[in-house]
């Protein structure tokens, strides 16, 4: 949804830079390349353009951590585009 989002604004007002996206695999292959492996992660999405002038921000982040959970009980991880890795050194 947020790509989505991201393409029609940057039709309305381009930016001055191009998004740079990297997969989840991705991001792990470039951690293993400089001897850094993951002990856990947090995935999660953040709110959807536009809810900050519905909701506080303490809503909002209510709202993220009903979703989702607390770290280390996570849960609805597979909904989450963005991730916080605990990596250590191998």
């Amino acid at each position: 949804m947020l790509k989505a989002y991201d393409r029609i604004l940057d039709q309305v007002k381009p930016t001055d830079y191009t998004l740079n996206t990297h997969s989840v695999r991705d991001v792990l292959g470039m951690f293993a390349q400089h001897g850094l492996r993951p002990v856990s992660s947090f995935r999660y999405s953040y709110s959807p353009p536009g809810m900050q002038r519905l909701f506080s921000q303490d809503s909002i982040y209510a709202l993220i951590r009903l979703i989702y959970g607390r770290y280390p009980r996570m849960r609805n991880a597979w909904l989450g585009n963005e991730c916080i890795f605990h990596l250590k050194v191998t």
